[in-house]
């Protein structure tokens, strides 16, 4: 029997050894007897169901052959059950296919009542029987199983009188023996030696009733042969009490009442606390009414006193107005006045929204106007529609907030492994989801992920659905008009793969309606089967039959290993095959294809490594190295190469196949929470108590959003070889987002002890010699004391700056400031790492806590910059958070240096005066 091939689901029509209760005890009874009948014989089980009867029997018999009309049944029994002995085959109770006389017993247990060939079917079993042969039948006794109990059974169709019944039988079969069935409660009173007939007897109401055999049994059977047949022992299936079906319904009778009592009671006592509760507001609510009426005698006679001052105040502002509104120039900027005063009204109606929403999103829409205003309107246009879905999306989000949501996560059964990863993760967050791998009749679950949402014929509303985009955009076939806009509707787009993102991009699905998340695995390990027990050299599993590319490298691969090909294989099954191969081979179904993902991470789930052909986006995956060997693209010979190396020197794979699980685990669910963060499923604070994933540990830390998959580009393309990439943590609050990303890489520099944490954006510019001037900065940091903070540029300079100190090293002119403006390229000692830690996301004051204001306005903050700065900003890129074009820094950025570099001469000019005065001072002492 195959422990891996799940269980057929129970209608009804069939009994599965699942199900537990009387049904169970009827039909084991009826197989145990058979199985004492057919030792060393060989049987038909016709109509054998699911196949656990044919099972049994095949432990004594010969030979047995199960045989079912349901070509479902048939592949599940020849799936889980397996036996040299034991076979299945689909068939018909009046067409039976097996040649004449083959058969020395068949069975046929509740069978005849599910159809009305009675006839044809006897005369079937007469052909089939050898001479002398035997059959065990059943039927169910219509005047006890239905008339009594005014039952319909729905999948019955012609169900037999006892005396119906037998003369059946006795129709077709010289000799036959009759028994009858029923689950009983009472004594037991058997023969030990002799046999004798067989009573039962009922005591009810004080009165007792006799039958032979059961009394008023359901079940009906015969035991017929056309020779001499031996009688059928008299048996019992006996249960332990405590087991059986009616001990176990009062049981839950019983724990529905005791909870029922426990409800009510904690209610009473929750009554009760409430009023004693509400009585000890009553005393405290006359308190302070009692002070309430002091304090506004108080307030009532300052407020006397300020009425004079203010009618004074009001007199002058008055003429000052008038004044001013006579003016040419108050005439003029009237329009522009108009425009900013309804900015807040404007914004709800071109979304689509009601009022009240972020401040950012108001300021979003301030920027948009810009490019009205300089003639872009196509980046107008894009602007609207980006922070329309925004604000869409924070309506949503107030909503998945809330305890107590249910996730439904629809998915195609290739890919029901990422939904069972999704739903292990939100499982960890007490976030209850159900696997579908069809829609349900009514979208009733408070919200939806959906894999593969092209595959569905429908989808759920758009308002509580995110939909996972897992197609190559490779191949344009699966991108049609509605899939795009169903994507475009969705409240979020996952999507697994950076150039999948590209091409969204021009599709119009962009940022921030767009999330990466790459493929994971999911933390819980399976068993890794040991190379002694392994079955095949490699195993290939997918659509080999419509591509034909794969079909010819798997047809030479076949010709020099022992490979196995799978297709139309799910679930456990498939991870049960996996986990017999030494490896996975993984080709491509297109030409210049994807990393295929799915395939990959699901084979390295369970323990298995895999021998993948290259793709244009591997890099993109450095966990997967060591796990993962690549062979050139279209290249048999190189595929076999690949293969023969392995063969060779696989020592080491499942420790390397371990790390990549590991690495693989910590980033999916990195980035899951990640977009549950940013989507308000979880608080903004989650995001800081989990370890963060980098590909690499390196001084040099790039943050960059891969969302927004131009700058990445861009970037990636010039950026320095020491860094590693930062995926920034995102939330609905841009700036909540671009600070939780700062505090969570102080929190891991600090975790790890890290002297200091360079941080840089991905919009930041390098100059030629960014290296040299750095190996300066370096130094010259070292020598110096107290410092917490190097800011390779700044953007705008508080009025309030103050310079302490002004040096020249290397060329370089080095100042000493209390204050900073901005995150472009930083590097921060143990005392800013400190502060970024401390940095608090439910503090939504946007002018005291973005991360760039809240390290300005901390207390004796100690700022190194060059001057000139060390970086650039990028002006051809889009701010993520504010979404304006970054030019509009660079007059900000020139100011900033002027502004330092006036504030250091000015230093210096001191510094030189108080020398002379100094001087001055010794001359006149001699």
């Amino acid at each position: 029997m195959s422990e891996t091939t799940p269980p057929m689901a129970f209608t009804g029509e069939r009994f599965v050894p699942e199900e537990q209760g009387n049904i169970e005890l009827e039909h084991l009874h009826r197989y145990l007897m058979a199985a004492n009948l057919v030792a060393g014989k060989v049987v038909l089980d016709i109509a054998c169901g699911e196949g656990y009867g044919s099972d049994l029997m095949a432990t004594k018999a010969r030979r047995v052959i199960g045989v079912d009309l349901s070509a479902e049944a048939v592949e599940h029994a020849q799936l889980r059950y397996k036996r040299d002995n034991l076979q299945f085959k689909h068939g018909d109770c009046a067409n039976i296919p097996l040649p004449d006389h083959s058969i020395d017993v068949i069975v046929s247990f509740e069978t005849i009542e599910h159809h009305d060939q009675h006839e044809e079917s006897f005369r079937e079993f007469k052909r089939v029987l050898k001479p002398g042969g035997s059959l065990l039948i059943s039927s169910p006794d219509k005047k006890y199983y239905s008339d009594r109990r005014n039952f319909v059974n729905k999948y019955h169709v012609k169900e037999l009188y006892e005396h119906e019944f037998k003369r059946l039988v006795a129709r077709h079969f010289r000799t036959v023996s009759f028994y009858s069935q029923r689950i009983v409660f009472g004594s037991l009173l058997l023969p030990l030696s002799s046999a004798a007939p067989a009573r039962s007897y009922i005591y009810a109401n004080k009165e007792i009733a006799t039958a032979p055999g059961v009394y008023e049994p359901l079940y009906l059977l015969a035991l017929a042969s056309d020779e001499e047949i031996s009688s059928l022992e008299a048996s019992v299936l006996e249960q332990p009490i405590n087991d059986t079906e009616i001990i176990r319904s009062w049981e839950q009778v019983m724990a529905e009442r005791d909870a029922e009592v426990d409800h009510l009671r904690l209610q009473v006592k929750i009554s009760k606390e409430a009023l004693q509760n509400k009585q000890h507001e009553n005393q405290d609510l006359l308190q302070r009414l009692s002070d309430s009426e002091r304090q506004i005698e108080v307030e009532r006679r300052n407020l006397t006193e300020e009425a004079g001052v203010l009618r004074r105040i009001n007199s002058e502002l008055t003429f000052q107005n008038q004044r001013m509104s006579d003016s040419k120039s108050w005439r003029i900027t009237a329009p522009l006045r108009e425009v900013n005063g309804n900015i807040h009204r404007l914004v709800p109606k071109m979304l689509g929204i009601s009022g009240g929403h972020d401040l950012s999103l108001q300021m979003g829409m301030k920027n948009a106007l810009r490019y009205l205003f300089r003639g872009d309107f196509r980046g107008l246009i894009g602007r609207v529609r980006s922070y329309r879905r925004q604000a869409r999306a924070m309506e949503a989000h107030s909503k998945l907030g809330q305890t107590g949501t249910v996730w439904g996560i629809l998915t195609t059964p290739h890919t029901v492994f990422i939904a069972h990863c999704i739903s292990e993760r939100l499982a960890a967050h007490g976030i209850a989801s159900e696997v579908l791998t069809s829609p349900p009749a009514v979208f009733s679950h408070d919200f939806y992920v959906v894999l593969c949402a092209q595959m569905f014929d429908r989808l759920p509303p758009g308002e509580k659905r995110v939909l996972f985009q897992l197609e190559q955009s490779v191949s344009s076939r699966w991108f049609t008009n509605d899939y795009l806009a169903a994507l475009e509707e969705s409240v979020a787009v996952l999507d697994y793969s950076l150039v999948n993102i590209e091409f969204l991009v021009e599709k119009g699905i962009a940022y921030p309606h767009v999330f990466y998340l790459p493929i994971g695995t999911s933390l819980d390990r399976p068993n890794v089967i040991a190379l002694a027990e392994k079955k095949y050299d490699f195993l290939f599993y997918g659509d080999y039959y419509s591509s034909p590319r794969r079909e010819k490298m798997l047809e030479v691969l076949k010709q020099h290993f022992n490979v196995k090909l799978c297709n139309d294989v799910f679930g456990e099954d498939m991870h049960a095959l996996i986990r017999k191969a030494r490896a996975v081979v993984n080709i491509h179904y297109y030409e210049n294809a994807l990393l295929e993902m799915p395939r990959i991470q699901e084979c390295l789930s369970q323990g298995v490594p895999v021998i993948s052909e290259e793709a244009q986006d591997q890099d993109d995956y450095p966990e997967l190295r060591g796990a993962v060997q690549f062979f050139k693209q279209n290249s048999t010979e190189d595929m076999l190469r690949a293969c023969r190396e392995f063969l060779k020197s696989s020592e080491g794979t499942t420790r390397r196949v371990a790390q990549s699980v590991e690495a693989s685990g910590h980033r999916f669910t990195f980035m899951l929470d990640r977009f549950l963060v940013a989507i308000g499923v979880l608080p903004a604070d989650s995001a800081l108590k989990k370890a963060i994933y980098l590909p690499a540990e390196k001084r040099q830390i790039a943050l960059s959003m891969p969302e927004t998959i131009k700058r990445r580009r861009m970037f990636v393309s010039e950026k320095p070889d020491n860094c590693a990439l930062f995926d920034g943590i995102r939330n609905v609050r841009g700036w909540i987002g671009c600070g939780s990303s700062y505090s969570a890489l102080a929190r891991h520099a600090r975790a790890a002890n890290a002297r200091d944490l360079i941080v840089f954006e991905d919009d930041v510019l390098f100059r030629e010699d960014h290296a040299a001037r750095m190996e300066t900065i370096e130094k010259y940091l070292e020598a110096t004391d107290h410092w917490d903070i190097f800011s390779g540029m700044i953007a705008s300079a508080h009025p309030n700056t103050r310079v302490f100190g002004v040096e020249e090293r290397g060329g370089m002119t080095f100042v000493k400031l209390d204050r900073m403006t901005s995150m472009v390229f930083n590097i921060y000692n143990r005392r800013a790492i400190r502060l970024l830690s401390d940095w608090d996301p439910n503090n939504t004051d946007v002018d005291t806590n973005a991360i760039d204001r809240y390290l300005e306005n901390q207390e004796d903050l100690r700022v190194v910059v060059t001057l000139p700065f060390l970086v650039g900003h990028r002006e051809d890129v889009s701010s993520t958070l504010w979404g304006f074009q970054n030019d509009r820094y660079s007059n900000m950025i020139i100011e900033a240096e002027e502004t330092i570099r006036a504030l250091a001469d000015r230093w210096l000019a001191e510094q030189g005066r108080e020398s002379a005065i100094s001087v001055d001072q010794e001359i006149s002492a001699l």
